[in-house]
């Protein structure tokens, strides 16, 4: 669910994953961890299935959260686990463009490095380093933005 805004969408990935692993099941080697090779598969699969619809998903681009000042970064963090959770947060990540979503997913939540995400989405380092930006540049305005609304709200 990191790489896909709802259930709808991971579901067909999902069950080509599964299609893949018992397709393949005689290639598996055991000195290869079961979730690693698992893991493996699954992530091909969500690249694969990004690269196939890269040109025909329409993006999602959040508002604008620039409008009406500069949000104050000063919460404390007590403060900033009282106004949001996992939950939010994951909500946030889902509404990223989709190339930011997976290069954010695989770098932040996965932890591969920018030369693999290069060589698996068919992008230059670069363009990966720059859409890890972009997507916490995003993160972080969509969560000061929904800090903001929540501490002038319980004002």
């Amino acid at each position: 669910m990191r790489y896909f805004r709802n259930k709808e969408e991971a579901m067909p990935v999902l069950s080509e994953t599964f299609y893949t692993i018992t397709r393949n099941l005689d290639k598996y080697k055991e000195e290869v961890p079961w979730n690693n090779w698992i893991r493996r598969i699954a992530i091909n699969t969500i690249i694969n299935d990004y690269r196939r619809n890269k040109k025909t998903k329409e993006y999602l681009v959040p508002s604008d959260f620039s409008e009406g000042g500069t949000p104050s970064n000063n919460y404390a963090i007590n403060e900033i686990e009282d106004k949001i959770n996992a939950d939010q947060i994951r909500n946030f990540v889902r509404m990223l463009p989709d190339d930011q979503l997976q290069v954010f997913s695989l770098y932040a939540l996965d932890g591969y490095k920018h030369r693999e995400i290069s060589k698996m989405m068919k992008i230059p380092v670069g363009t990966s380093k720059w859409l890890l930006s972009q997507a916490r540049h995003k993160l972080k305005e969509m969560i000061s933005k929904y800090l903001e609304r929540k501490v002038i709200g319980s004002e």
